[in-house]
C-alpha cells in the first residue's frame, strides 16, 4: 500500500546554532521537521519505524537534488519528528539559492508531489548576524524559540504586532493539540478576545477575574455588554450572571450565592417595575413584586373552603331558629362567599310562608331584611311540597376565624328543612365589580338578596298548571254530579 506524507507546521522549523560559530568553521546546521504519515486511504500508518528520504532542490519540479538524507522515522498515530542534517550536514552554500524545495520519498516509493517549499526561517541560517546573541532562533530538542523575547512572529503578514500574528484561518487538529488550548499561565493572566467587523471592540471576551475565577462577556454592536457571567461573584463565592437591556442597564441578574447565607438571588428590572426573589430572606420578604401586581399575601393566601353537612330534619317555628353554622379561618383580609343548599318540606293547607337568611352574627331575633322567603298561596292544591332551596351571600372579612349562620323561621303554616349543606369559600381578592343587587345589610356587611332560582320558577309554573288541571277536573266532576242528582230524585 502506497504511503504519503502530509506537512504539519510550515514543513520545516529551523534549529539555530551558537552565536560564536560560523559556517566557515564547518559546524553542521540542523532543521527540525514534523510530519503526518498516512496511507493511501488517508489514515495514519501503523505505529513503528518507516524509511523516509529527504532531498532539497532549487526548483519545484524536476532538477537535480542539492542535498539528501535517508532516515528511519518512528511514528505514533502517524506523527513523527526528525532533525535533518545530523547524518549529512546542511552547508552554507545550500542556502545561497533564492528558492529551495524539499522532496520526500517514503519506503522506496516515488517522490511525493508537490514538493514543499522551504519557508524563510531556514534562510536565517545565511542571514547577516544569524546565530548571534539577541538576533537568532534556538532549537532545543523539539522546542523552537527566539533568543530575543521582543520578537513578533507573523504568519500571512510581514508586519506582526503581536507575539504571534496570524492573518488568515487557523486549523488545529485534535490529535495535534490534545483538545487543549492554553492561554496564560499560573503567573500571567490569560485573555481571549474575538473581534468582528460589525462590533465596536471585541464581541467575545474571556479573561481572569480580579478575585479569581473568570469573566465572560458578550457585547452588542455598540460595544456594550449584553450578556455577562462571572464564575466568582463580588462576595467571593458562587457564580453571577446577567442580561442587559439595549440601553446597557441591567435587565436580569442572577446570583448563585449571596453573602454569608450562601443563598441565591434573582432580580428582574424594567423601566418602571422590578421583581426580586431573595432566598436569604424569609416569609413575604423573600419575594418582592411591583405594587401594581398581585401582592405576596395574595399569592400566599390562596382561596380556601370550609363545608358543613347536616342530614337531620329541622322543624321551623314561629321564632328564628339557627339551622346550621360553619367556621372558616381566613389567612388575611378578603371575602367569604357562603352557600346554603337544603330541601324545604311544606304541608300545604292554606297560606304558608317561611323566611331564611345567611348571616355572620348569631341572633335571637330575625332581622327585618332577609335573604329569601318562600310562600305557598291558599289556592294551591292541598298536599306536601318538597322543594330544593339555594341561598348565597358574600361578606368582606378581616384575617382570622369567622362563623357564619343559616337561620330559618316559619311565618305561617307547617314547614321543615332537611339535608342542609352549608359551604364557605375564602377569596383573597375580588377582581372587577361585584355582581349586581349588592346592598348594605343591617349588620354592616355586604349582601345579595337572592332572586328565585330557575328550579323555583319551573316548580311555580308546574304548580300553576297542576292547579288549573285540578280545578278543571273538579268543575267537570261537579257538573256531572249536578246532572246525576235530578235523575236520582226521579227514581
Amino acid at each position: 500500500m502506497r504511503s504519503m506524507l502530509k506537512s504539519i507546521v510550515c514543513v520545516l522549523i529551523l534549529c539555530a546554532v551558537s552565536a560564536t560559530l560560523a559556517f566557515a568553521e564547518g559546524v553542521p546546521q540542523l532543521v527540525n521537521v514534523q510530519g503526518l504519515l498516512t496511507d493511501s486511504g488517508d489514515e495514519p500508518v501503523a505505529d513503528g519505524a518507516h524509511e523516509v528520504t529527504f532531498a532539497v532542490y532549487n526548483v519545484e519540479n524536476g532538477g537535480s537534488e542539492l542535498w539528501s538524507e535517508t532516515r528511519t522515522v518512528s511514528t505514533e498515530d502517524g506523527l513523527f519528528t526528525i532533525i535533518l542534517g545530523e547524518t549529512n550536514p546542511l552547508t552554507e552554500s545550500l542556502f545561497a539559492y533564492p528558492d529551495l524545495w524539499l522532496g520526500i520519498t517514503v519506503s522506496g516509493d516515488t517522490e511525493m508531489t508537490p514538493r514543499q517549499r522551504l519557508t524563510s526561517v531556514p534562510y536565517a541560517l545565511n542571514a547577516p548576524g544569524a546565530g548571534g546573541s539577541g538576533s537568532g532562533w534556538v532549537v532545543d530538542g523539539n522546542n523552537l524559540y527566539a533568543e530575543d523575547e521582543n520578537y513578533n512572529i507573523g504568519i500571512g503578514t510581514d508586519s506582526p504586532n503581536w507575539k504571534l500574528d496570524v492573518a488568515g484561518d487557523i486549523n488545529a487538529s485534535d490529535s495535534l493539540i490534545g483538545n487543549k488550548l492554553r492561554i496564560g499561565s499560573a503567573s500571567v493572566e490569560g485573555k481571549l478576545a474575538l473581534y468582528g467587523p460589525l462590533t465596536n471592540g471585541p464581541f467575545f471576551e474571556l479573561n481572569e477575574r480580579w478575585n479569581g475565577g473568570c469573566d465572560f462577556f458578550l457585547r452588542d454592536a455598540n460595544g456594550n455588554v449584553a450578556v455577562g457571567f462571572q464564575s466568582i461573584n463580588a462576595y467571593g463565592a458562587g457564580g453571577y450572571g446577567w442580561l442587559n437591556r439595549n440601553d446597557g442597564s441591567q435587565g436580569i441578574a442572577l446570583m448563585g450565592s449571596l453573602g454569608s447565607d450562601n443563598e441565591p438571588k434573582l432580580n428582574i428590572t424594567g423601566t418602571s417595575r422590578s421583581v426580586e426573589f431573595d432566598m436569604a430572606e424569609s416569609g413575604d420578604d423573600a419575594v418582592q413584586l411591583p405594587s401594581s401586581s398581585i401582592s405576596n399575601s395574595e399569592i400566599k393566601n390562596e382561596p380556601g373552603v370550609s363545608n358543613s353537612v347536616q342530614t337531620s330534619s329541622e322543624v321551623l317555628g314561629n321564632s328564628p331558629e339557627q339551622l346550621d353554622n360553619i367556621y372558616i379561618n381566613c389567612p388575611s383580609d378578603g371575602y367569604v362567599l357562603v352557600f346554603a343548599v337544603f330541601n324545604m318540606v311544606t304541608w300545604h293547607g292554606g297560606d304558608e310562608f317561611a323566611y331564611f337568611k345567611i348571616t355572620s352574627e348569631a341572633s335571637a331575633s330575625f332581622p327585618s331584611t332577609y335573604s329569601y322567603s318562600k310562600t305557598y298561596v291558599s289556592t294551591l292544591p292541598c298536599c306536601q311540597y318538597i322543594e330544593p332551596i339555594m341561598l348565597f351571600r358574600y361578606f368582606s372579612v378581616d384575617a382570622g376565624g369567622q362563623y357564619f349562620y343559616l337561620y330559618g323561621q316559619e311565618g305561617s303554616g307547617h314547614s321543615s328543612v332537611d339535608d342542609i349543606i352549608l359551604s364557605a369559600v375564602f377569596i383573597p381578592s375580588w377582581y372587577g365589580p361585584l355582581f349586581p343587587g349588592v346592598s348594605e345589610a343591617e349588620d354592616g356587611t355586604e349582601s345579595f338578596e337572592s332572586a328565585p332560582s330557575e328550579m323555583e320558577r319551573i316548580i311555580d309554573e308546574r304548580v300553576k298548571l297542576e292547579t288549573k288541571a285540578i280545578e278543571s277536573r273538579f268543575e267537570q266532576r261537579l257538573a256531572a254530579l249536578k246532572e246525576e242528582l235530578p235523575q236520582a230524585n226521579g227514581k
